[in-house]
């Protein structure tokens, strides 16, 4: 006969496998969108389809997506299933456990409460993060996982909600489409950051990295975010909890990496409105550059600024710096052109491969271009996709690898 252990077992390896294909699905069916949406958006300019063409590649997608949906409603059944399943089974282990197994008392005067699965300590002094939390929040007893090692139950630690703490507000009922990406990306950004900083200074290095995925779920509760958040970040992928998963795990709640990616063609295709102050220029700048946190990719912007830049402003900016590697980061180059109002005069240019070749020695170095696409010393590069015209173009942005 199957033991109830065995049974679980192989539920949770098939919960496990029905959710990963739910996943997949739903990642297939992004893709189907995004691919579609190319289609139906740019095809139509760039080859001159005709109406009937449009309603077929239109008609195409829905039989598509149609199968999509139902193979994810299928999924999603199955996976209602087995948790329903694995839900009562440990329910029935867990009672036949409490029938089986006599009371323990404990002999150890440091316990407040005892049974098979809690164990509540007075805290152990000797031990930073018990010494951490006696220091941070006056606690009298601690939950623990074992009273060997004394670690710390951090799910069964009782949370004090502290004045002042950051919270995850997104309005986007005015905004824009076409600024909807942005708004997302630098709103949970600047989130992550205040959150970082104030629960670093409230919690102290000791506890932020083991506590702040507890405080998260407070912070996402005006978003209605938190009850998503908690069952996600409970997954084995998050396994040790810790800020940086938490990061990703909200990374993935927003599908920061596809948004993110918008925001990197608007930044690397960036050009003035016509009659833009500069200084309003450099702010737009300044916030796509923080959205997509490429702070490190200082030669790639400067030339990608400068040649956003009227033909007299470029001329400017190589009178200044001599050369674009005379630029020591975007920031000089930004402080330079908040201080140069005369830098946006003259006709707007298309940013291309013009200005990047006309630099190239500046920007690339000639070992790192591939030996077919070298055209000789001293001659420029020549680039293999035009900078401004493709849409999907993101020169830093790597592959989406599939989930896990």
């Amino acid at each position: 006969m199957v033991s109830d252990e065995t049974r679980a077992s192989a539920l949770r390896r098939s919960l496990a496998k029905a959710q990963a294909e739910l996943e997949n699905l739903e990642w297939n069916k992004i893709d189907l969108v995004l691919l579609y949406a190319d289609a139906l958006v740019e095809e139509p300019f760039n080859n001159d389809q005709s109406e009937e063409d449009i309603q077929a590649v239109e008609s195409r997608f829905e039989q598509e997506r149609a199968t999509i949906d139902k193979a994810i409603k299928k999924a999603e059944d199955l996976v209602e299933l087995l948790k329903l399943t694995l839900q009562k089974l440990d329910t029935t282990m867990t009672e036949s456990k409490k029938r089986e197994q006599p009371e323990r008392k404990s002999d150890l005067h440091s316990f407040t409460h005892y049974n098979t699965d809690v164990f509540d300590v007075s805290p152990q002094l000797n031990i930073r993060k018990h010494q951490a939390l006696v220091r941070v929040f006056e606690y009298e007893t601690i939950p623990v996982t074992d009273v060997t090692t004394m670690e710390i139950d951090y799910l069964r630690l009782p949370l004090e909600r502290i004045e002042g703490a950051p919270v995850l507000t997104l309005d986007l009922q005015a905004v824009d489409k076409k600024e909807l990406a942005l708004k997302i990306v630098i709103g949970v950004v600047d989130f992550f950051s205040n959150f970082e900083r104030f629960y670093k200074r409230r919690l102290t290095v000791d506890l932020f990295d083991d506590m702040a995925w507890r405080y998260m779920s407070l912070a996402l509760e005006s978003a209605d975010l938190a009850a998503l958040y908690d069952e996600d970040i409970l997954r084995p992928r998050y396994k040790s909890r810790g800020w940086r998963e938490v990061k990703e795990c909200l990374s993935d709640m927003f599908n920061l990496p596809i948004l993110t990616g918008d925001v990197l063609g608007q930044l690397f295709t960036i050009a003035p409105i016509p009659s833009e102050h500069v200084r309003m220029y450099v702010d737009r700048i300044q916030v796509l550059i923080r959205a997509t946190q490429m702070e490190g990719l200082d030669e790639a912007l400067v030339a990608t600024i400068t040649a956003s830049l009227p033909g007299a402003g470029q001329d400017k900016v190589m009178q200044k710096f001599g050369t674009l590697k005379g630029v020591s980061c975007v920031g000089e180059l930004l402080r330079f052109m908040r201080e140069s109002p005369s830098i946006m005069y003259g006709e707007p240019s298309v940013p291309s491969t013009w200005l990047l070749n006309k630099f190239a020695n500046d920007t690339i170095d000639d070992t790192t271009i591939p030996q077919h696409q070298r055209k000789g010393k001293g001659k420029a590069v020549q680039f293999p996709c035009d900078y401004g015209n493709s849409r999907n173009f993101h020169p830093y942005r790597k592959p989406r690898s599939k989930r896990q």
